[in-house]
């Protein structure tokens, strides 16, 4: 099949076959726009990286400044740098306090007079004596510093002590509702273990609006027994 020859502008026709240019005419080459580039992950994900950074970075921050207020670290964090501006005189420093009027609220002065008549004239009631000074850490033992502080600012209500020797025979708690919470009833398990360890009784008894001798000193009683046959035992 033949092509027909091509038809120039101005009725002449072109040349079927190659056409070579004069020297002084020099070719220009044309610039062709680049391939299209396959989409990625990275790429379609790339303009959307630092706002994510920066979201992420924004919601972990306010979580965390909730958790300090909700516990109120950030309050006592506060506190202690005003503490530390501030420096009291000796003065400044007494003037907001007062003496309470008794050493046992009447709950527990209630309780104090019936154990005095359930244990006698020959024992002492000390009451609300630290835990501290009634057990110790033996010397040598492992972290012993963490042990001391797990005792050290915790109390006990009464100490039954030996006549003018003072020598503890048996710590009595006595409980009311506030033993009932969650914090009340580590701090009671931290007494109980350390005064087993210690071999020294622990009654406990409930708080009530009345209380009978009698029953009060059979439960002491039997303390003291066991306390008695465990010290035989030892020796």
């Amino acid at each position: 099949m033949l092509t027909p020859p091509l038809t120039l502008r101005g009725g002449g026709v072109a040349p079927s076959g190659p056409v070579r240019l004069p020297d002084s005419v020099t070719a220009t080459a044309v610039d062709m726009p680049p391939e299209p580039q396959p989409h990625t992950v990275f790429g379609l994900l790339e303009p959307l990286f630092w706002p994510i950074v920066l979201g992420s970075a924004a919601v972990v921050a306010i979580s965390v400044a909730s958790k300090l207020l909700t516990k109120g670290t950030f309050a006592a964090c506060w506190q202690r740098l005003r503490g530390r501006r501030e420096r009291l005189g000796p003065s400044q420093f007494l003037s907001p306090y007062q003496q309470k009027e008794a050493l046992l609220t009447p709950a527990e002065q209630r309780f104090y007079e019936t154990l005095a008549g359930a244990t006698g004239e020959r024992r002492t009631i000390c009451p609300k004596v630290r835990l501290a000074d009634l057990v110790e850490v033996r010397r040598g033992t492992p972290s012993r510093t963490a042990y001391f502080r797990r005792i050290s600012q915790k109390h006990v209500d009464f100490v039954i002590c030996e006549g003018p020797s003072l020598v503890p025979v048996a710590v009595v708690e006595l409980d009311d509702a506030s033993h009932n919470s969650t914090r009340a009833r580590k701090a009671d398990a931290v007494k109980n273990a350390a005064l087993e360890a210690a071999g020294l009784p622990l009654v406990r008894i409930r708080a009530a609006r009345q209380y009978d001798t009698a029953t009060v000193r059979a439960t002491l009683s039997k303390s003291l027994r066991a306390s008695a046959d465990t010290g035989r035992h030892a020796s």
